[in-house]
């Protein structure tokens, strides 16, 4: 991890501002946000869990960079995105 924060760190200094990094991309449709242990959907291979996020403040907090954070939209199901933007603005 402190590489990482090095590396974001150096990207800051270099002149163009504070980074800010795609988080899923083509994986963000394999992923589910369930804090309470649900039964995955078709299609789910990645369990985003607390530690994710947790990871992602604390890298947040070390190196001021800023994430675009993905959501999966081919579950069909709005409620497997919002309770992903609900824990995140609640971290």
């Amino acid at each position: 991890m402190l590489q990482r924060q090095q590396q974001l760190q150096n990207l800051s200094t270099s002149g163009q501002g504070v980074p800010i990094l795609r988080i899923g991309g083509d994986a963000q449709d394999q992923a589910w946000w369930s804090p309470n242990g649900g039964a995955k959907p078709p299609g789910i291979t990645l369990d985003l869990t607390q530690d994710h996020l947790d990871a992602l403040t604390a890298l947040n907090q070390a190196t001021g960079a800023r994430f675009m954070l993905g959501l999966n939209l081919a579950a069909n199901d709005p409620s497997l995105a919002l309770s992903l933007v609900q824990a995140v603005q609640s971290d």
